[in-house]
């Protein structure tokens, strides 16, 4: 087969591959700015094209390279004192996000309504716990294993467990030095 007939096919393969990025884009975008229109909390220099990467970014450059993302996250939570939550949208890098950082509203999403967690968020979690736990579950599930779990995590419980938190931590420090 020449060159030459090759050459229609890669074009339309390209220009419809193109055209889903931009739609799949816009749909996302769009959504994000309706949310936006609403008054849905969010921090300001909110773009079509970056949504909130470059303002996290602007963030991001305060600290070392290397350092975690979750800092800049911090440093822009500080920066919104007027709201308990917002949405931080990094979308392609990553779903956009709704960052709580008021223990009320924390509550009411993590164990009142259980939002669901990303698909995205859990990727990231499974090096950390190995698989699934209860960082990673929802629904029905969560409830379950949240409710067996709840005494381990009873104040008279955990005070128990003090004096051998503490040595952990003695030993820990050891090592630091």
């Amino acid at each position: 087969m020449p060159w030459s007939n090759l050459l229609p096919f890669v074009g339309v393969l390209v220009g419809t591959s193109l055209f889903c990025v931009i739609r799949v884009t816009y749909r996302h975008r769009s959504h994000i700015n309706d949310l936006r229109k609403q008054g849905f909390p969010m921090p300001k220099n909110w773009s079509w094209i970056t949504g909130h990467i470059l303002v996290l970014y602007k963030y991001q450059k305060k600290f070392p390279p290397l350092a975690n993302v979750a800092l800049a996250t911090q440093e822009l939570c500080r920066k919104l004192p007027d709201t308990e939550m917002f949405l931080l949208d990094l979308w392609s890098a990553f779903p956009a996000s709704l960052m709580v950082f008021d223990p009320e509203a924390a509550v009411l999403v993590s164990q009142k309504y259980n939002l669901p967690k990303s698909d995205a968020s859990l990727e990231l979690l499974k090096p950390i716990v190995g698989g699934q736990s209860l960082l990673s579950m929802n629904g029905m599930e969560w409830k379950t294993w949240r409710a067996r779990l709840n005494p381990g995590f009873n104040p008279t419980t955990l005070m128990q467990h003090v004096p051998y938190i503490v040595d952990c931590m003695d030993v820990f420090c050891e090592k630091l030095r």
